[in-house]
């Protein structure tokens, strides 16, 4: 190519050549969707349904216990998963809110549990009283209504 006006070679810059995009695989790293929210709401139950099982329902105990063990063990290995890169360290407040949340509730369920048996072991106690002082009175151990 020439230039016009100077009847001279025009030298033409350089074309640079566009950079190939990477394949997607080669830097795409795929987490796992962190679960802070399930683990947190886990827990809270957990740590609320102690009381109110004791309350109404004291052999349900059991259920707070059973949410506070799955949210403290989700939690675990859920925050092992973010620190190792597995997972999505987005959620990671979350999830050690529901971990404490588990670990109180686990306690918790664990005191009504205690308490329930305690509950238990004292009425057959008492029972067991009754049919002493009966057996001490009557010489026999008719417990019959008159």
């Amino acid at each position: 190519m020439t230039d016009v006006q100077n009847d001279r070679p025009v030298e033409s810059e350089p074309v640079e050549p566009e950079p190939t995009p990477a394949p997607p695989s080669a830097e795409l790293v795929l987490l796992k969707p962190d679960r802070g929210a399930v683990v947190l709401i886990m827990g809270i139950i957990g740590i609320v349904s102690a009381p109110i099982w004791f309350v109404c329902c004291a052999p349900l105990g059991a259920v707070s216990v059973a949410l506070g063990i799955i949210a403290w063990v989700m939690g675990n290995r859920d925050l092992k998963d973010m620190r190792s890169g597995l997972m999505d360290p987005g959620g990671q407040g979350l999830t050690q809110a529901g971990q404490i949340c588990g670990i109180v509730a686990t306690i918790l369920g664990g005191l009504v549990l205690l308490m329930v048996l305690l509950m238990v072991l004292l009425m057959l106690a008492m029972w067991v009283v009754m049919i002493i002082v009966t057996v001490a009175e009557t010489g026999t151990l008719d417990i019959s209504t008159p």
